[in-house]
C-alpha cells in the first residue's frame, strides 16, 4: 500500500472510531416552551390552588403558598412557591413579585417570577439556571384569578 493509501486509511479509521466512540458525552436536557392559562382561588390567607392548562410539561394543578408584604406604593411584596403536580412529576418554583389591589372592590393584579426550583419524577432534572417562569394574572382578593404561565422549563428528561 502506497503512503497516501496509509494515510486516507488511518484517517477513515479515525472517523469511524470518533462516530462509534465520541469523546465526551452530552447532557440530555431539553428546554420545553410554557404558555399556559390558569384557573384558581385562595383556600387560606396566603394560599391557592389552580389548575393550569395547555402548558405543556406543566399542565396540571398547582398549590401556592405566599408570604406579603407591603411596599410603600400600596403593594404588596410576594414570595413564596407554587408546586406544581404534574404526569409523572411535581415542580417547586420558588417566586418573588407583585400584588395590587386595583379597586374597593379588591380586584387584583399579580405577577410572579421564579427565583428557584426543585423537581420530581420526570423534572428532577430540571435546570435552574435556563430555566425561567413568570405567572401573571387577575382576580378578586380572597376569591377566584385567572393566570398565564409563561416561560421556559430547562430538564434532563433521560431516566
Amino acid at each position: 500500500m502506497r503512503a497516501g493509501g496509509r494515510v486516507l486509511t488511518a484517517l477513515l479509521a479515525a472517523a469511524a472510531l470518533g462516530v462509534v466512540a465520541p469523546g465526551v458525552a452530552q447532557a440530555d436536557e431539553e428546554c420545553h416552551v410554557i404558555d399556559g392559562r390558569g384557573a384558581g382561588y385562595e383556600t387560606g390567607p396566603g394560599t391557592t390552588v389552580a389548575t393550569i392548562r395547555g402548558a405543556g410539561l406543566l399542565t396540571g394543578t398547582t398549590t401556592g403558598e405566599f408570604t406579603a408584604v407591603p411596599n410603600a406604593d400600596g403593594s404588596l411584596h410576594l414570595t413564596g412557591t407554587v408546586a406544581f403536580t404534574v404526569n409523572r412529576a411535581t415542580l417547586a418554583v420558588d417566586v418573588a413579585g407583585t400584588l395590587v389591589v386595583t379597586s374597593a372592590n379588591n380586584d387584583i393584579e399579580f405577577d410572579v417570577a421564579s427565583t428557584g426550583f426543585t423537581g420530581t419524577g420526570k423534572l428532577a432534572g430540571v435546570s435552574a439556571g435556563t430555566s425561567d417562569l413568570r405567572l401573571a394574572g387577575v382576580g378578586v382578593l380572597g376569591g377566584a384569578f385567572t393566570e398565564t404561565v409563561t416561560g421556559t422549563i430547562c430538564v434532563d428528561l433521560a431516566p
